[in-house]
């Protein structure tokens, strides 16, 4: 039972957008992760080929808000124009998403690389979006490697690729 609340704590705070830590992401403004987060319930029993293309469908549908994609574009020309959170950046965009359970063998390498472009990100507004995206894609990698079992690993790795998938869709297409 510990392995099924475990879950249930790992995907809610996935979804609500909320960090292992206890802190609050959510924002005041329209903002593309906080849009995701609301519909991110939508995921659920998908099979992979209906997941990735209710991720980008999703993504599609919050930036077509004129503010959110707005705010997004602003974002991410920032980003562009600080050497250090464009590298880490680019690496996030360039992470292999292939929703399969098995553990990827360049999975500590980008979870490495997502916790680079959190880190760079520290000293913006808890408001900035990539920001906040970045804290979730984190938060999705320590969730598999703190999970107590395989079958809890391997629902948390579909929701981990979910997270990075939606992040690339949502900043990497700019």
């Amino acid at each position: 039972m510990l392995g099924a609340f475990a879950v249930a704590t790992a995907v809610s705070l996935l979804l609500t957008g909320c960090p292992i830590s206890g802190q609050t992401t959510k924002t005041a403004g329209q903002t593309i992760v906080k849009f995701f987060g609301a519909h991110v319930d939508e995921f659920k029993d998908l099979d992979v080929a209906a997941a990735k293309a209710k991720v980008s469908s999703t993504v599609d549908e919050g930036l077509k808000i004129a503010v959110v994609a707005d705010a997004r574009t602003a974002e991410v020309n920032a980003v562009y124009a600080n050497q250090q959170q464009d590298e880490a950046f680019q690496k996030v965009c360039n992470i292999a998403v292939d929703f399969s359970a098995p553990t990827y063998s360049a999975d500590e390498e980008d979870q490495t690389e997502a916790k680079k472009l959190m880190s760079a990100m520290a000293g913006e507004s808890p408001t900035n979006s990539v920001k906040q995206w970045s804290e979730r894609v984190v938060n999705a990698y320590d969730a598999v490697w703190g999970a107590p079992d395989a079958q809890t690993q391997a629902q948390l790795k579909l929701l981990r690729d979910i997270e990075v998938f939606g992040f690339q869709q949502a900043y990497c297409r700019v």
